[in-house]
């Protein structure tokens, strides 16, 4: 693993927590964590929502 790897994860994990919650509590950290590895790891997806509604049909 690289440095350059592990700042391509980290800089939008900063930029998530700096502009969407403006005063992120450490009781959410880890949901913030866990909400940044799923976009970094689908960030290539492109059905998406196509996804979620399959894996929502699928639980049922």
């Amino acid at each position: 693993m690289h440095i350059n790897t592990i700042e391509g994860f980290w800089l939008p994990l900063k930029r998530q927590w700096h502009g969407t919650h403006h005063q992120s509590s450490p009781v959410y950290t880890n949901a913030y964590a866990v909400e940044a590895c799923y976009k970094h790891n689908n960030q290539k997806e492109r059905n998406l929502f196509g996804k979620f509604i399959k894996r929502a049909m699928d639980a049922y």
